[in-house]
């Protein structure tokens, strides 16, 4: 895996975002919900009872949102001028990454369950980007 600097930037503010993300409000199992309930138009990130996952919370931030990624159609999607990417496929167009690399840390099929006691957690997903940046090599080196 080669990362650019961009993506570095981009994991980067996600794996912080993750870490300052409320357990309470983090279900992988959904990009974004309410009473366990798929979301279908644009969450608030603040409104009470709304979960998302580490894709979904992407797209509620402001940053990622002026970059081109954002909530369609219940699930995350992006758009870089040429083409729109949804689902995992918006993940690695955005963050720069192979397809496996976003369905390994979007997905809640690529966490074993039976490491987790209530699934993946926001700090779990930050970790794997960690990971990520630690063993993915940047064009600038």
């Amino acid at each position: 895996m080669k990362l650019t600097a961009e993506s570095r930037r981009r994991l980067t503010i996600l794996r912080d975002a993750l870490l300052e993300w409320s357990s309470d409000k983090f279900n992988m199992d959904f990009w974004a919900a309410r009473e366990g309930r798929p979301l279908y138009s644009l969450p608030d990130k603040e409104e009470c009872g709304t979960t998302c996952c580490a894709l979904g919370l992407s797209a509620l931030l402001p940053e990622f949102q002026r970059l081109g990624l954002r909530w369609s159609c219940a699930a995350p999607a992006f758009t870089d001028g040429l083409s729109t990417s949804i689902g995992f496929h918006a993940g690695a167009a955005f963050f720069g990454i192979d397809l496996s690399d976003s369905e390994y840390l979007f997905s809640p099929d690529s966490y074993d369950e039976t490491d987790y006691e209530c699934g993946p957690r926001p700090a779990d997903v930050a970790n794997r980007i960690d990971d990520m940046l630690r063993l993915g090599v940047s064009e600038d080196e």
